[in-house]
């Protein structure tokens, strides 16, 4: 850390979509003094770089083996575990990355900072100790942890008698997503009374950092946990949490509101808790009981109705009957082969894509040289490159690569290729292109009010509309809207294109709907006939009408590459690059006119 202070210690990955470069990456995942867990007096003691599904084993051991009392912010940590990622995300994710990396709207910070976890940070000048308070976040992904200090370890305390600890997470799905607010809160009372002794409320999601609501928190301290109490409790914290209408993260109102339901969840349960005890003489109403309960989903159970066939249906008619699918059982397993299963040739090279960040432009210069100067890296292939017809697409108004201005964000403009696909995507990234900004039209109202159609344009008439909206008794219209759709096949589009020896003949191994689009479209492009072109295609991980003509986007450029290098080529896309250039379902706006008269008879 001395020699490279800008170093930056990882045991996840942050460098995908935002795009960030780190020189040097330290990977402590193996380092055994990061990973042990200690049991101390005051509690249980993690190393850093400890996997939070490990994390969550030993605490569910300790939650077993040691009384209730001491395990209340034990099974707060689990009750956040379980709807924290992935079972995957989870057995790799670290302790310490989740700790470091600030984010507002962190599971697990809130409930470090409500119980006061102690984090001992070191240097090459020795160690130190900072407690997770309001002060250990100085702003958004930032905190007190200085720029050569690593984090070592976290203690996590052992909760104590009349205390009370419960963490929630509110988010737009339960499980797997990321929190919209996240909260834990701790209660002391005074021995054998509901008169509190200490208070703590953390929130998530309310601020760029995790935050403490003290003044609330300090003017329950000294009050009976009751029906005053409460009120009191949400009229301060509706002063103290809130935000600017224009918060990043929207959704202000609903969010603000969760402060408050959260905490009147805290409430009740902490309320039930104390009545079972009897240290409290007000009851928690059967309407409210299911506040209390931590949520555990019932294991779903069904069956599959068939409609039985006609007893004298000829048994090679499949019609109606139970068919399984030729492939079920191979993908069940997860021994079918898709395209990017093809083993690797010899020689072979993969292609990432050079995409438009603007909508609607010219471009003015693209310079390539940083590109060219990364590892791996062997050309860099632009509209120049294509030894045939530039022109592509169903209706032929496409282009292979982009020839002088770009009319979409996702555009392809070019392409690099290198010896590995992170080589690629990274030099891809390095291309520096200049645009002059146009007009851009991105909904069909804009479109229509700029005149912008496709022509013909195709009218269906029949009748005098005019004379019979003339005579009409009443007469209805307006406006309908639908929305762009995602196809959302789970095998993104994957192109490997192997040229052969004689007279330009190319293999592509694509995954397509249309692989005859897909051989005369690459024809094109090559300037070869198309039997020269041989297309195989032997099963799609999903297309719905996705993969019909959107795949030749991808294999004509693969193609492209492989024919000037003379060298197999593939690409699979990313699923952020596939959404970017594919398409996808068109929205629809149309408007209706309907004219009614009264006929008598």
């Amino acid at each position: 850390m001395s020699v490279h202070p800008s170093i930056v210690p990882v045991v996840g990955i942050e460098v995908k979509f935002k795009n960030m470069v780190y020189p040097v990456i330290l990977a402590p995942g193996f380092i055994a003094e990061l990973n042990a867990v200690t049991h101390t007096e005051d509690g249980i003691v993690f190393g850093a770089a400890c996997t939070l599904s490990h994390m969550g084993t030993v605490l569910k051991e300790a939650v077993h083996r040691l009384p209730p009392h001491q395990t209340q912010v034990f099974q707060a940590i689990l009750e956040q575990l379980r709807w924290f990622a992935g079972q995957q995300i989870r057995n790799v994710a670290a302790i310490g990355g989740n700790i470091m990396t600030a984010s507002p709207i962190s599971d697990l910070n809130p409930v470090f900072m409500v119980v006061g976890c102690k984090l001992t940070l070191r240097d090459k000048d020795g160690s130190r100790e900072v407690q997770m308070d309001d002060s250990f976040f100085t702003g958004y992904r930032k905190t007190t942890v200085r720029p050569q200090e690593i984090l070592l370890s976290i203690l996590i305390p052992y909760s104590k008698k009349c205390q009370f600890v419960s963490a929630f997470k509110q988010s737009p799905r339960r499980e797997d997503d990321i929190s919209i607010v996240t909260a834990a809160m701790s209660a002391m009372f005074s021995p054998g009374t509901d008169i509190v002794k200490d208070l703590r409320l953390s929130y998530g999601g309310m601020a760029p950092v995790t935050v403490l609501a003290k003044k609330t928190a300090n003017r329950l301290l000294g009050r009976q946990w009751g029906e005053e109490l409460l009120q009191e409790a949400c009229s301060s914290l509706a002063e103290e949490m809130s935000l600017d209408p224009s918060a990043p993260g929207g959704m202000v109102t609903y969010r603000q509101t969760l402060t408050l339901s959260l905490f009147y969840k805290f409430y009740l349960t902490v309320l039930q808790k104390l009545r079972l005890q009897g240290l409290s003489v007000q009851e928690v109403s059967s309407e409210c009981l299911s506040a209390t309960e931590i949520y555990h989903p019932e294991t779903p159970s069904s069956i599959q109705v068939y409609q039985a066939v006609p007893e004298g249906q000829n048994q090679d008619d499949m019609v109606g009957r139970p068919i399984m699918h030729l492939s079920a059982l191979k993908q069940a397993t997860g021994e079918a082969v898709y395209c990017d299963d093809v083993p690797l040739y010899e020689n072979e090279l993969y292609l990432a894509l050079i995409t438009s960040t603007k909508a609607h432009a010219r471009i003015l210069s693209v310079d390539i040289s940083a590109a060219e100067q990364c590892p791996g890296v062997v050309c860099c292939l632009f509209a120049r490159d294509v030894p045939g017809s530039n022109i592509t697409g169903v209706r032929q108004d496409e282009t292979v690569f982009a020839d002088g201005q770009v009319t979409c964000v996702g555009h392809i403009i070019g392409a690099v290729v290198a010896d590995s696909q992170l080589h690629a995507q990274r030099a891809a990234k390095a291309v520096k292109i200049q645009y002059e900004e146009l007009t851009p039209i991105v909904t069909i109202q804009e479109a229509i009010a700029a005149q912008s159609f496709y022509e013909p344009i195709r009218t269906i008439q029949n009748g005098d509309l005019e004379a019979g909206f003339k005579q009409a008794d009443h007469i209805l219209e307006g406006e309908i809207h639908m929305g762009g759709q995602e196809h959302f096949y789970l095998e993104t589009n994957v192109t490997l294109a192997v040229p052969r020896e004689e007279d330009g003949e190319m293999e592509l191994f694509i995954s397509s709907q249309s692989p005859s689009d897909s051989q005369s479209f690459v024809a094109k492009a090559l300037g070869v006939p198309a039997n020269r072109v041989l297309v195989r295609v032997k099963r799609m991980g999903g297309g719905f009408g996705g993969k019909e003509s959107r795949t030749t986007v991808l294999s004509t450029v693969v193609a492209v590459a492989a024919n000037k290098l003379k060298r197999p080529v593939r690409c699979m896309l990313d699923r952020d690059e596939d959404m970017l250039i594919t398409g996808g379902r068109h929205p629809f706006y149309g408007k209706y006119k309907v004219y009614v008269v009264h006929l008598s008879f």
